[in-house]
């Protein structure tokens, strides 16, 4: 049996379907006599998380800020609870913070994407090198529905598994007549999830006329909003808000009710959409939302909606004509029964089994790094010095160097300001979708102005948009905390933490001449990174 880590980013006292999936899965493996541990940054203890872990899981706190070095704590604590296989959930750069770590004292990896690689690399990732650089360092790679694997290169996908994530389906059995007049939702209210369209495309449909009920299950940020768009509509008094349920209470909407909608414009593995499915509901989604339209099969097991230009539109029409043909809901409640067969949790965790024996052998008899010793002494050596720098993962080596041959004062902004909470390349991307380089580098090029995280805005030199060497100036206000006038004496206890750690590794480099910058960029590019990949992998 294995010491498993379980490495989570998310905040586990949340209903989420990450949250729910993993710690099904913790759970599992401890039942099948693992020794696993949950690692989570929120520092909570067990009693409160949302999802309720086996008495044997035990739950380590490895919290990225205040504590630095994080990487030597993962260490620490990885040789403390003697880790031999790492299951990173993660679907961002801090997966590379962990590989990194783990890498040197021989543990294999398993990094597990949670969603759909578009939204993944637009919010998570600088570019798309560096994701795929660090699922190469990686042992293994997971990501849950098949066509994600294709987000990789070709060579990559081999060490790619696909495995939906787990549903506990009710034991139940399934009714075959539903008689109740009701379209149901459930999950979060949140604009992703593009409840508002649902909303509409009911109220535009009519079917409420027919006494026809549309039912709302769950809550979230965009919850009065919601409700207050309900109350503007034609047949607001067939809207109904149910608030959140236990999943017994949701587990028998799904009996009763005929019509299940999932309206969200992406998602991952959606846990709801295949809960409904196994429980006899005709489900319908959007053709554009990932993970939903490759479990909607149209027209068999659901509908899958073109949204075309009008979306609350296309989904009213789609409404209008699945209540007139009962026969053609019966004929696709019957098919989705068959989710179970592909999605239930037994199905599920076995593939998962199989998956870490997998990485488990391969890790033992992979004789290639002993090799690398001999065969390429000086890349080995470099590997083993820096263990894969902060810097290496932090950004795209191409994109890197050519930052440094642009010219000595801009080598030596961008080393200024990556990594650091003065630019934020998701409001970048966000702002600039056309952008496909480093983020950071089309900034400080191009000269494009844009704003800053929220939590930045307003501070001294940050009321509004900056450019690239106005940012740069900032700089050397936030490298002291003695100053009472700097912006980071301003910045709440936790986030001055953050961001001087942030700063901390720049140190060295931003101290070092501009000649040496280059000399030790070239070096890494030509011994190190390349060379040892080449070597290890």
């Amino acid at each position: 049996m294995a010491n498993i880590a379980l490495f989570t980013l998310g905040d586990p006292t949340k209903e989420g379907g990450v949250q729910i999936s993993t710690a099904r899965l913790a759970n599992f493996l401890a039942e099948t006599g693992h020794r696993v541990t949950y690692w989570t940054h929120f520092n909570i203890a067990k009693d409160e998380f949302a999802q309720e872990l086996d008495i044997d899981v035990d739950v380590i706190n490895y919290r990225l800020i205040d504590t630095p070095p994080a990487r030597q704590k993962i260490q620490d604590l990885a040789d403390e609870y003697a880790i031999n296989i790492a299951i990173i959930i993660n679907s961002s750069q801090a997966a590379g913070l962990v590989v990194s770590a783990l890498k040197p004292m021989g543990i294999p990896t398993v990094i597990s994407e949670r969603g759909g690689p578009e939204i993944i690399k637009r919010l998570n990732w600088q570019t798309d090198r560096q994701r795929e650089f660090v699922h190469r360092l990686a042992t293994h790679s997971h990501v849950l529905m098949p066509s994600y694997r294709k987000s990789f290169p070709e060579a990559d996908r081999e060490n790619i598994t696909v495995i939906p994530s787990a549903v506990e389906y009710d034991q139940q059995p399934p009714l075959l007549n539903k008689k109740q007049k009701v379209v149901l939702y459930v999950g979060r209210f949140s604009a992703e999830k593009g409840v508002d369209v649902l909303i509409e495309g009911f109220s535009r449909s009519g079917i409420h006329k027919q006494g026809w009920k549309l039912y709302l299950v769950g809550h979230g940020p965009d919850e009065a909003k919601l409700a207050a768009q309900a109350k503007t509509l034609d047949g607001t008094e067939a809207i109904r808000f149910m608030g959140s349920k236990t999943p017994e209470q949701v587990n028998e909407y799904y009996r009763l009710v005929p019509i299940f909608v999932l309206p969200s414009y992406s998602e991952g593995c959606p846990l709801a959409l295949r809960e409904a499915l196994g429980s006899g509901c005709a489900s319908i989604g959007f053709s554009d939302c990932s993970g939903t339209n490759e479990i909607i099969i149209d027209k068999f097991n659901g509908r899958l909606v073109e949204p075309g230009e009008d979306r609350a539109g296309a989904l009213a029409d789609t409404l209008q004509e699945i209540i007139q043909d009962p026969t053609q809901i019966r004929y696709m409640r019957i098919n989705g029964l068959s989710a179970k067969n592909q999605y239930d949790i037994s199905v599920v965790h076995g593939k998962w089994s199989e998956l870490i024996e997998k990485v488990l052998e391969k890790q033992s008899s992979d004789k290639r790094e002993k090799g690398a010793r001999w065969r390429f002494p000086l890349s080995y050596a470099y590997w083993k010095r820096t263990q894969i720098t902060r810097e290496m993962l932090s950004f795209s080596i191409r994109d890197r160097f050519r930052a440094l041959m642009m010219g000595p004062s801009k080598a030596l902004l961008y080393r200024k300001l990556f990594g650091t909470a003065l630019f934020s390349f998701r409001v970048y991307r966000d702002q600039h979708e056309e952008s496909r380089r480093d983020c950071l580098l089309d900034f400080i090029l191009s000269g494009r102005r844009y704003q800053v995280e929220p939590w930045l805005r307003g501070l001294p030199g940050l009321e509004g948009p900056v450019t690239g060497a106005e940012m740069g100036a900032l700089i050397d206000q936030y490298r002291s905390d003695e100053d009472p006038e700097s912006l980071i004496a301003l910045l709440p206890p936790g986030r001055r933490a953050m961001l001087k750690e942030e700063l901390a590794w720049l140190e060295t480099g931003l101290d070092k001449p501009t000649w040496s910058l280059l000399v030790s960029s070239f070096i890494d590019r030509m011994i190190g990174p390349r060379w040892a990949r080449r070597a290890l992998r």
